[in-house]
């Protein structure tokens, strides 16, 4: 019995380990060079009362190997609790280790985007941005 148990932990352990290695973070910025390099990166952007935009930059270990991607944003409330946002679709190359995108937040509020290749329930990517409101 306790080799069974052993062997299930250890399959799971390296489920659990394949798919967190090949996670990455998305990052947030003002704006993005075209070598990729951020411009004023940060984890949190004043935006005016009408909303405004950032960029999202992923950056992958491995090739995106797909054609789109699909970016869910939720807002999350003071527990973590996730309430969908958005869902913004991307177009890219099977090749690309590295892209981007615009995210338009209308709120200030804290926000957790989650990256998926189209089709897919598997987290390619991910992060967290707080959005403050300009008081002018």
């Amino acid at each position: 019995m306790k080799s069974v148990y052993y062997i299930l932990t250890t399959l799971i352990s390296l489920l659990v380990m394949q798919q967190v290695s090949y996670s990455q973070t998305i990052s947030f910025c003002e704006d993005i060079k075209p070598d990729g390099q951020m411009i004023r990166p940060n984890i949190a952007f004043t935006i005016a009362r009408g909303g405004g935009t950032i960029k999202m930059l992923v950056n992958l270990k491995i090739k995106v190997n797909g054609v789109k991607v699909v970016y869910k944003v939720y807002r999350l409330d003071d527990k973590g609790k996730k309430y969908p946002d958005q869902t913004i679709n991307d177009i890219v190359k099977p090749e690309w280790l590295w892209f981007y995108t615009d995210l338009f937040l209308r709120s200030a509020g804290n926000y957790l985007v989650e990256l998926y290749l189209d089709g897919s329930n598997n987290i390619l990517a991910s992060g967290k941005v707080r959005i403050l409101e300009d008081k002018e």
